[in-house]
């Protein structure tokens, strides 16, 4: 919630710095820590090799151009 608030007051800096603290703390639940490491990066701030978290490949969801074909 302070990492978001420091976005809205357009303290960017700030806000890499928390999301990197929160990617790195074990205590938060992996899926939380997945999201701060994303938002740390848009900040600017490399938050995945302190985490050791691997990259995943996400596939899209299919278009609906694609469904409407099948």
């Amino acid at each position: 919630m302070v990492a978001i608030s420091y976005l809205r007051m357009n303290q960017r800096q700030q806000a890499g710095t928390m999301f990197g603290q929160v990617a790195r703390d074990t205590g938060v639940p992996e899926t939380i820590r997945q999201r701060a490491v994303q938002m740390a990066g848009v900040l600017g701030v490399d938050a995945v090799a302190s985490t050791g978290a691997t990259a995943r490949v996400i596939t899209p969801a299919a278009s609906n151009e694609d469904t409407k074909a099948q």
